[in-house]
Formats: structure tokens, sequence, C-alpha cells
């Protein structure tokens, strides 16, 4: 009879045990989301200000993967507005799409590209944005 009742002792034990484990994971997720959204809403509003450099420390601040907001977005938007050619060439040239969307990141890049002479990527812009 004792053996029994420790056995259900223990199965009780481990299922509390789960049930907590995964009721913290669930908490834990929704805080993370929150904060991610917090974060992003801060980010938006100092570009909207014109604090570029401020909105950028809190973009980087953020985890590559597994976000639910546009961050690669507002960075291109964030470093067409420091006008940072040389890092919108870097996104531009491991990912293209994500500088032609905004037209901002896009005027700043084609400027440096022309400036430079390169007209290769000065007209692979240039050539996105003349349908527009």
């Amino acid at each position: 009879m004792k053996k029994n009742k420790t056995i259900l002792l223990l199965v009780v034990l481990a299922l509390a045990g789960t049930t907590v484990f995964f009721a913290f994971r669930i908490w834990r997720a929704g805080v993370v989301a929150r904060q991610e959204q917090r974060a992003f809403h801060v980010a938006q509003q100092l570009v909207a200000r014109g604090d570029f450099a401020g909105a950028l420390t809190i973009i980087r601040q953020q985890p590559a993967a597994g976000t639910h907001q546009n961050w690669s977005g507002l960075e291109v938007r964030t470093l067409a507005g420091l006008r940072s050619a040389p890092l919108l060439a870097a996104i531009f040239q491991r990912a293209p799409g994500r500088v032609l969307a905004d037209e901002e990141a896009s005027l700043v890049l084609a400027r440096a590209y022309a400036s430079s002479r390169n007209v290769v990527l000065f007209s692979k812009i240039r050539d996105a944005w003349r349908l527009h």
C-alpha cells in the first residue's frame, strides 16, 4: 500500500513540475514578445523624431531571428536617416531587396555609388526605381 502511495505521489509531482515548467515557458514567451513590441515602438518613435543613432542602438540589441516585428525594414530606414552608405552597401550586397524597398535608402546608396563611379551598382538601383 505504501508503495502505491509513493508511486502516486511521484506521478503527481512529475505532472505538477511539467505543468509549472510549460506555464513558465508560455509566460516568458509573452513577456519577451511584449518587450520586443515596446522596443520596436520606441525605435519607431526615435526615427520619427530624427534620433537615428538612438534608434540604431535599440535595433542592434534585438535578436536576429524569431522576432515578430519588421526590424530589418526599420534598420534600413534608420541607416538611410544616418546617411550610412557603407552599412547600406553591406546590406545591399547580402539582400538587395531590403534596400530597394526603401526609397530614401536607395537614394543614399545610389548617390554613393554614383560619386564613387560604380556604374554597375548605380544602374542596378536606378533601374529598380525607374518603373516607380
